[in-house]
Formats: structure tokens, C-alpha cells, sequence
């Protein structure tokens, strides 16, 4: 049973005789106001007293820890509300209370903070239980703990890296021992393997190279030379050149690390300084290297300096005298003074390094001081005696420690910028298969980021079906420690992130590093290697199948061996053996001698840069003395000076073709001579039918005009006039067929006036008004007044009126309209002639698009239907699109079935 009670007592109360309320409520105050939460327990393990932050730091409310509760309570409490992420949490410390142990622990919650429990007991048996929030200090562990993980990996690579490096590599510690060097520095040492171990002094590989007879430059004068090498090596002034007996010659680049080493670089330079020996002196280049300075120390006594070391004379830049009973605080910016006094004032409540700027007067090269700078340094106090009169001060110079964490976080991005740069994939796995690294390429490349695939299996780069093959590769390996695939370049297929698979060329190796086995895989995508490999082969399939295809021979000439190839396929196509024509000479002997002067002009021309291409026909003799007809084409190929050094090309038989050819031109002629005879047979055969046809007309239009008297029967009239409209429409027929064949012989001719385009307009409307009356169709007209007279012969632009008003009526059904437009717009520039634009517009049945050029030859109509329902010959638009060109004009048609048709005439402005 719980304890009752009405309210919290203090722990400490001591027995009434000595116990005192003001203290007691002193007490109470600073507990509350900490930020450790505090519990005590009574012998019996009951809440006596806690204060808030107790309750605040296990998410309790205030009212959940009454007096009284009991210990196990507390615990179920704790338990029911999963606040800390141990499950066993309430048995591990039941455990622990129980067993009286009085260790720390630490508490890990589910919400990621993490608590530190303390435990103190009291001679009366009481238990102060004191919890502390710890959540920065564990991640900072954690960080620390990461920090170093990565700083051994990045150690490794950079060892794999060195022992890669084409040139040799050297490291020394600050007593000139050796400490590590790759394969390239023993083998530049022949015969000194044995030395060549951690331990051994530069002095002692110096001394033994020079022994051994290796220095090539030390065999006259052994000792000067190995104590010159020291001193260099000591103080190094710029990279040297050292010649070896085996006649190599190194460049060699040594420098000092900032922990006092010296790290040293031999490339070998053998070939290039034979070609630039004179020069070499002269480019040699002289590195200054930045002296390493040990710790400030000094003894305070009362704040004053009473003691300071020789180093940190040195990196303050004072004298002795000026600083012996000094304030080291006054050493420091104003706004660190404060700083300085308070750690000084009560050291052990700051226990740590704290970075401080101290005033000092560095020296130059020239030993003359500047004006005070401040100097970074970490500052370490440590008290000497229990009153803290004395203390003792140590100081680390930052400047430089900051510029080796620099160059340290440069070489760092270095690595990680080249890791990010390759045009490769990197990726490193563990020994379980899970990715540790994926560089950006690799990110490119399989379309995953780094922080999709950190710790995943690697088989999720890899197609499902080759997934356990490569699991028992690994498997195998790190059971028996046989290579199948370790350090041995292969080609694979791999899997995008979005499942598409896809060729890589993969390259695995292994890495050790304290005990764990590392695998690093270089990934490159070859789909477009794969791809222009894939292409190539279709390329040269269907250039091979062109080459047959074509029925043409290849050859090639080197112009400067004077030697021809003809492919096999020379004789299929030419009836030439190629092993007849290895010259060029041969081949000209082929040539017929009539052919012979242009197939060289042809071939100079090119030759010489003045056509792009080489391009001749001509006539050969084959091997059966037949002559027929090449086609031979080449193109050269010229040098950086723009010499001809090959030409190649094709040859074909056009033997055919030519012959076609010559048929062609005979046929051709043979319908010129046809076209001829058929337009002077029209225009016989018109003349000739027109003579009759103005006797019938003359003679029907009397006996209709009743001339003579009265016509009887009536009908006979009516009979008349029929014969009178057919002979006036096929005279009609016969003139245009006429003016058809005058065009197409070129007989047409004009005779041109100046015209009034409104006046010929006005006749034309006048002609067609009645027929357009008779068909129910409105005929309108716009025409822009003022329009500039044309230059042209009346009775054809009222031809071309009449025609194309006359079309536009007979293709237009009742209540249709007919337009004729007449504008000049104006020129888009001052010096640009005007033009006069005559359109005629109708509402018609209209016609297809690519109809409109059928509509446009002679005695044609779009189809039978049409020829049916509408009258005519088909000459009405060939004449118009004639006379028009006559004129200097231009005619465009556009129209759409059941849209109607625009023709659009531009006749030039002539400037009178």
C-alpha cells in the first residue's frame, strides 16, 4: 500500500530539534529550479520528494508522482506509457535497484533522446535517483563514432590509391623513419627491398642507394652528395631531379607535413628529359614550406603571467619582459576578455579546450615585427593549487592545426569531387552484399540517390534472374577465397531504378580495413558503346547489301602508291577482271579514246578543288571487246594541307540506261513532231470549218429575222433559231480551239492599249448579266474606284472576264451569288511595282484541291458526272490561264467541294 500523506515533505528533513523550516525552503526553491530532475525514495522505496523537471523529463504530468508512490509504481507507470525503447526496460532496472548498484544509466527513449540516471543512497537508507537529458551528448558520440568510420575508410582508399599511383610514393614521420611507400619507390630501388621497412631512416636508404652504386650522380663524390641529399631533404626547396645508374631520371617532389614528416613523389621522367634536358634546369620551381611550432605554456599567479615557455615567446611575438606580469586576459580581444577571466576564475567549471584569439607580433622574413594580429588558440586550464591562485595555461596554435584541417577537408573534397566526377559508377558493398557508397555517377546511372540505396542488398542493381548467381559468387568467395570475378573486367546487364535493363562493363576489387572486407565495383554503362557496336554491324550489313544491291563496283586509288583497287564485283558488272587494272594506267587504256579528254578534265577539276564530287560517263572496252557505258563517281580525300592522298568511289554500267535514253530523246521528238502536226491540222481544220459556219449562221439569222416575210409554219422560225445558237456556240468551239493552238504553237500574240479595267468590267457584266438573271443567281460587283489603267488588249481581259464569270454562273445553283472584286493594294515598299487584283468569287459546287490542275488542261472536266450536267469543251480556263500569262499575269484557284471557288488574278501596274 501507498504511503498517504496531504502533501509533498522534503527529503532532508532532519529531526525536529535541528531541522529548520527556512532551510527547508531554501532547498525546496533551487532543486525546482535545476534542470536535472531529482527523486528521492524513502528506506521502504516511497516517493518522498521530486522536482519538476523529474516529472518533465519522463513526459509525466506533476500530479502522476504523488508522496508516497511506490518505486515499482513508478516503474508500471513507466512501462504503460512505452516511453523508453527498451522493452525489458522495467526488469533490467527492477534488477538493477534491487542488486544496489549505483552505477549510471543511460536510458534510450522512443522518441530518440536519451536520459542519464545517477544513484545515490543515504546513510538513513534513502535513494536519490537524479536524471539528466543526455540526448546531445550521445549524438554527438554518435557523430564522432561516424566521423571516425568514414576517416579509417577514407585512410584505406587512400592507401589502395598510393599503392595504384604510376609514380613512386614515400612517407617519413618527424624522425625521418620510414613509414610507408608503394611498389613504384622498391622497384626504382633495386636490391634494397629488405631495407625498405618501417623503421628505417631516410639516412640509412640515402646511404645504402648511394652503396649500392644506384645514384648515378653520387659516384664521384659519394659523401658531399649524401650530405647535400640530407639538407635537401631536411629544408626542401622545390622538386629536384635525381639520375639513377640504370639511366632513369626522376622528378622528385618532397615536402613537410604539419606533424613534422616529409612525404616525398617520384615520377619518372626518363623520356621527356632526353627530349628537354637543356630546359630543365629552368623550369624547376622553388616551394616554400612554413615552419611547425610546439605549444604555448605559461603559470598563472592571480590572473598574472608568471612563467611563459620559449614557444610561446615565440608565437606572441613578445619579449619575456613585456609579458612576465602580464593579465593573460588582456592579451585577448575586448569582447573575449570576459571570457578569458571566467575560465580562469573557476577552471573547473570549464574543463574543456576553448578557442581564444590572442594579440601577438609575428616576425617577418626580414625580422622587423608588424602591427599586432590575432593569433587562434585553444586554451587548456588546469589549477595547480585548491585555493586556484595558480594555474597553468596551455595553448595549441590553431594557424596551423587549422590550415592542415583545411588542406585535410580540401583533400577530403578532392577525393569526394573525383569520386563525384568519373564518368564511372563506384559503388562499395560490404562483405553481406549491402551498398555502403554510390558515387553521383552511379546515381546517374541506375537513376537511384545515395540514400535510396544505403544499406540495401546490391542485387536490386541487378535483373531478377541473375540475382542468385551473383549471391553465390560472393558466397563462394568469402568461403574458399577463390576469384571468380575479383579483379577480372567483365561485361554485365544491370537494372534501373525504373526496371529497364541495360550493359555495363563492371570491374570488382578488394578492400580490407580492420578486419572487414570491403568490395568496390567500377559500374560503366556501355548501352551506347553496345548501341554504335550494334549499329556499326547493321551498318556494314546494309552497306554490304548496298554494294550488291546497287549493282555498282567499288574502288579505291592510293595517289600516292599509284596503286587502283577494284572490288571482285568489277567483273559481274563491267566485264573487267580487277587483278587487269591495279594501275591507273590500266584502267585508262579501257577508256575509249573519245571519252578519253573529258574523263581527264572531270578528273582534274576535282582534283584541283573546283567540284565538290567527281562525276563522268564514258565508254570502256571489256574483257570481250564490247564497249559500255560507265558511270563513274568518286570523291578525294585531302590532307591538313589540302593534297590528295586517296580518292574512291563506284562504278556503274548505265549501258541500259544510256541506250533509254537515247529512245527517250527519239520518242521525244517523234510527239513534238506529233503535237505540231496536231496544231496545224486545228488550225486548217478550224479555218476550213468556219467559212461554212458563217453562211449557216448568216443565212438561219435572216430566216429567223423574217428578212424575206413571214416564216411558215411558226415552228420553222423556232427551227431557225436553233440552227442560229448552234452555229454561233460551235464557232465559238472553233475559235477557241484555234486560240488553243495558237498558244501552244506560240502564235498568240496581242495588241496591247491602255485600258480602263472598269470599263472592260462593266461590258463583261453587261454579257453575263442576263444568263446569271435566268439562272436565279444575284451577280455582284466591288470594285475599288480610281484603280490605275492596265496595259493590255481589250477583247482578251473581256475574254478572260467572260470566262470566268461564265464558269462561276454554270457551277452555281439558284440563289447562289457570283462576285467580281477589282483592288489595288498597296506596294509593301516605296521602290516595289503596284499590283491590280481581280477576283471572282462564287458559291458554287466547288472542286477538290487536287482536281484544280485537271481543271486546268485543255478539253478536260473533273468527271463524267459533270461533263454530263453541264455543258462545255473544257477550254474556257486553259485560254484564261493563257491570255493571262499573256498579259504578265498570274491565275490561283482555291476552292472546296459545296464551298464555292475564288480565282484570283494579279496583272502588274503599268506607270504611265
Amino acid at each position: 500500500m501507498q504511503k498517504k500523506s496531504s502533501g509533498k515533505k522534503p527529503f532532508w528533513r532532519l529531526p525536529r530539534s535541528t531541522a529548520s523550516h527556512e532551510f527547508q525552503t531554501i532547498v525546496s526553491a533551487a532543486l525546482s529550479s535545476v534542470s536535472e530532475g531529482v527523486a528521492v525514495f524513502d528506506s521502504d522505496d516511497h516517493l518522498i520528494y521530486s522536482n519538476p523537471s523529474y516529472a518533465s523529463l519522463l513526459s509525466l504530468p506533476d500530479h502522476a508522482l504523488p508522496v508516497g508512490l511506490p518505486f515499482t509504481s513508478l516503474l508500471s507507470l513507466l512501462a504503460e506509457r512505452g516511453a523508453f525503447a527498451d522493452p525489458f526496460f522495467v526488469e533490467h532496472r527492477l534488477d538493477h535497484h534491487q542488486k544496489r548498484h549505483n552505477q549510471p544509466l543511460d536510458h534510450a527513449l522512443k522518441n530518440g533522446r536519451w536520459l542519464r540516471e545517477r544513484i545515490s543512497r543515504t546513510l538513513e537508507g534513502q535513494t536519490v535517483l537524479t536524471l539528466s537529458d543526455i540526448s546531445t551528448v550521445k549524438q554527438q558520440a554518435q557523430t564522432l563514432e561516424q566521423s571516425e568510420q568514414e576517416a579509417r575508410a577514407m585512410r584505406a582508399r587512400l592507401r589502395q590509391a598510393i599503392g595504384s599511383m604510376n609514380e613512386a610514393f614515400v612517407l617519413f614521420d618527424a624522425d625521418d623513419r620510414l613509414v610507408l611507400c608503394n611498389a613504384r619507390f622498391v622497384e626504382g630501388l633495386p636490391g634494397l627491398g629488405s631495407l625498405l621497412v618501417p623503421g628505417t631512416s631516410f639516412e640509412e636508404i640515402v646511404r645504402a642507394a648511394v652503396d649500392s652504386g644506384l645514384i648515378a650522380s653520387a659516384r664521384s663524390h659519394p659523401e658531399p652528395w649524401i650530405q647535400q641529399r640530407l639538407l635537401d631533404h631536411r629544408a626542401p626547396r622545390g622538386p629536384r631531379e635525381i639520375e639513377y645508374a640504370d639511366g632513369r631520371t626522376v622528378l622528385l617532389r618532397e615536402a613537410r607535413t604539419p606533424d613534422g614528416g616529409a612525404v616525398a613523389i617520384e615520377s619518372d621522367i626518363t623520356l621527356r628529359r632526353r627530349a628537354e634536358k637543356a630546359l630543365a634546369d629552368s623550369e624547376q620551381r622553388h616551394r616554400r614550406l612554413v615552419e611547425l611550432m610546439p605549444d604555448l605554456v605559461c603559470v598563472l599567479k592571480d590572473g598574472l603571467i608568471g612563467y611563459i615557455n620559449p614557444a610561446g615567446l615565440r608565437i606572441l611575438g613578445h619579449g619575456e619582459d613585456t609579458l612576465i606580469g602580464c593579465a593573460l586576459a588582456d592579451l585577448a580581444p575586448p569582447d573575449q576578455q570576459a571570457t578569458v577571466r571566467a575560465v580562469l576564475q573557476d577552471p573547473k567549471k570549464f574543463e574543456r579546450w576553448h578557442r581564444v584569439p590572442l594579440m601577438c607580433l609575428p616576425e617577418q622574413a626580414t625580422g622587423q615585427t608588424v602591427g599586432p594580429v590575432m593569433a587562434p588558440l585553444e586554451l587548456a586550464v588546469l589549477p595547480l593549487c585548491d585555493d586556484g591562485s595558480e594555474l597553468m595555461v596551455v595553448g595549441r596554435d590553431l594557424s596551423e592545426i587549422q590550415q592542415a584541417n583545411d588542406a585535410t577537408l580540401a583533400r577530403e573534397r578532392q577525393l569526394d569531387g573525383i569520386m563525384n566526377t568519373v564518368v564511372d559508377g563506384i559503388i562499395t558493398i560490404d562483405h553481406r552484399g549491402r551498398i555502403e557508397s554510390f558515387n553521383t555517377a552511379a546515381e546517374r546511372i541506375f537513376g537511384y540517390t545515395a540514400a535510396e540505396v544505403a544499406g540495401q542488398p546490391v542485387h536490386m542493381l541487378i535483373p531478377s534472374g541473375q540475382r542468385q548467381m551473383h549471391g553465390q559468387y560472393l558466397e563462394n568467395y568469402l568461403e574458399t577465397g577463390h576469384k571468380k570475378i575479383i579483379g577480372i573486367g567483365r561485361e554485365e546487364v544491370a537494372q534501373r531504378k525504373d526496371g529497364t535493363v541495360f550493359p555495363i562493363e563492371l570491374a570488382v576489387s578488394e578492400l580490407r580495413i580492420g578486419g572487414r572486407i570491403l568490395f568496390t565495383g567500377v559500374v560503366r554503362d556501355i548501352t551506347e558503346r553496345k548501341e554504335a557496336e550494334a549499329a556499326l554491324r547493321a551498318s556494314e550489313e546494309r552497306h554490304q547489301l548496298a554494294i550488291s544491291g546497287t549493282n555498282e563496283a567499288i574502288w579505291d586509288w592510293d595517289v600516292r602508291s599509284d596503286c587502283v583497287y577494284f572490288s571482285p564485283h568489277t567483273w559481274d558488272v563491267l566485264g573487267v577482271h580487277p587483278q587487269t587494272v591495279q594501275k591507273p594506267s590500266q584502267w585508262l587504256a579501257l577508256i575509249c579514246r573519245e571519252d578519253l579528254p573529258a574523263f581527264r578534265e572531270a578528273l582534274r577539276r576535282h582534283l584541283k578543288g573546283l567540284t565538290p564530287f567527281f562525276s563522268c560517263s564514258y565508254r570502256i572496252t571489256d574483257a570481250d571487246g564490247a564497249l559500255r557505258w560507265v558511270q563513274h563517281r568518286g570523291l578525294a580525300v585531302r590532307d591538313a594541307r589540302g593534297h590528295v592522298y586517296r580518292m574512291a568511289g563506284s562504278l556503274g554500267d548505265i549501258t541500259a540506261r544510256r541506250k533509254a535514253e537515247d529512245d527517250l530523246i527519239v520518242a521525244k521528238e517523234q510527239a513534238e513532231w506529233a503535237n505540231r502536226a496536231k496544231t496545224e491540222f486545228l488550225a486548217n481544220m478550224s479555218h476550213e470549218l468556219r467559212t461554212p459556219l458563217n453562211a449557216i449562221i448568216g443565212f438561219s439569222e435572216v430566216i429567223y429575222s423574217e428578212l424575206f416575210g413571214v416564216v411558215t409554219p411558226p415552228s420553222y422560225k423556232e427551227y431557225a433559231y436553233n440552227i442560229l445558237e448552234s452555229g454561233r456556240h460551235l464557232l465559238d468551239v472553233i475559235n477557241d480551239i484555234l486560240d488553243v493552238s495558237r498558244v501552244e504553237a506560240g502564235e498568240m500574240t496581242l495588241h496591247p492599249e491602255r485600258v480602263a479595267f472598269a470599263d472592260i468590267a462593266d461590258s463583261a457584266l453587261r454579257l453575263v448579266s442576263v444568263r446569271a438573271s435566268d439562272a436565279g443567281i444575284q451577280l455582284r460587283s466591288t470594285i475599288e474606284p480610281n484603280l490605275p489603267d492596265m496595259w493590255g488588249e481589250p477583247r482578251r481581259l473581256k475574254q478572260i472576264l467572260i470566262n470566268l464569270l461564265g464558269n462561276a454562273i454554270k457551277f452555281t445553283p439558284a440563289g447562289g451569288a457570283v462576285t467580281l472584286k477589282a483592288f489595288c493594294p498597296p506596294a509593301a515598299e516605296a521602290e516595289q511595282a503596284r499590283t491590280l487584283i481581280i477576283e471572282v468569287q462564287d458559291t458554287g459546287i466547288g472542286m477538290r484541291a487536287e482536281d484544280i490542275p485537271r481543271a486546268l488542261m485543255p478539253f478536260q472536266q473533273i468527271d463524267s458526272r459533270l461533263a454530263r450536267r453541264y455543258e462545255g469543251t473544257g477550254l474556257g480556263l486553259p485560254l484564261t490561264v493563257a491570255f493571262v500569262r499573256l498579259h504578265g499575269g498570274d491565275l490561283q484557284i482555291t476552292s472546296a467541294l459545296e464551298q464555292g471557288t475564288t480565282v484570283r488574278l494579279s496583272f502588274p501596274v503599268r506607270v504611265w
